[in-house]
């Protein structure tokens, strides 16, 4: 007597990795796409840049925020948290950008958020911010979405040229083979 076929059910964590919102990523497959909330300071210079230099880019947003765009999604939820997450999740790699040496803040839970979800990440900070070694770091982890995050506004105008070193870094790197 031979059993029934029965198939298992999926499991609770399976059910809700199959329901998570995904990004489209809009990538013209020479470049990385960039993956950043529309929050102020550092995001907000990297989105400025990569639009200037016609990097793609995508993100998660936080709910009510004004105008997010085409290509940003908003989150169930207002917690900045919660885009900050899925902005991780969503993204290859993580480059984390502060004014000096100590994680905080933001900084800091994306860098969490990296270490659960096993994504590579790159702290930069003020004197920090070699190009020629950011894009051997991109070149060798070969990222199809780059997420950036960092300083608030207040501390991010410091901070322009390691984020204009990071997006410079994106164009000029050719792909890897």
């Amino acid at each position: 007597m031979t059993k029934p076929d029965r198939t298992r059910r999926p499991s609770s964590k399976a059910r809700r990795k199959k329901r998570r919102a995904t990004l489209a990523l809009a990538s013209n497959g020479q470049n990385p796409t960039l993956v950043c909330a529309q929050t102020d300071g550092v995001e907000t210079l990297a989105l400025g840049l990569a639009r200037e230099f016609g990097l793609a880019h995508a993100g998660f947003v936080p709910s009510g925020t004004r105008n997010p765009g085409e290509t940003f999604l908003a989150t169930p939820t207002r917690h900045p948290a919660q885009a900050l997450k899925w902005n991780v999740r969503g993204s290859d790699v993580s480059v984390l950008i502060t004014p000096d040496a100590v994680l905080f803040g933001r900084a800091l839970l994306a860098r969490q958020w990296c270490e659960r979800y096993r994504k590579p990440w790159l702290h930069l900070h003020g004197g920090d911010c070699d190009a020629e070694q950011i894009g051997l770091w991109m070149r060798t982890r070969n990222p199809k979405s780059i997420h950036v995050t960092g300083a608030r506004a207040h501390q991010a105008e410091h901070l322009a040229p390691a984020v204009a070193a990071l997006v410079h870094a994106l164009v000029e790197s050719p792909p890897k083979a």
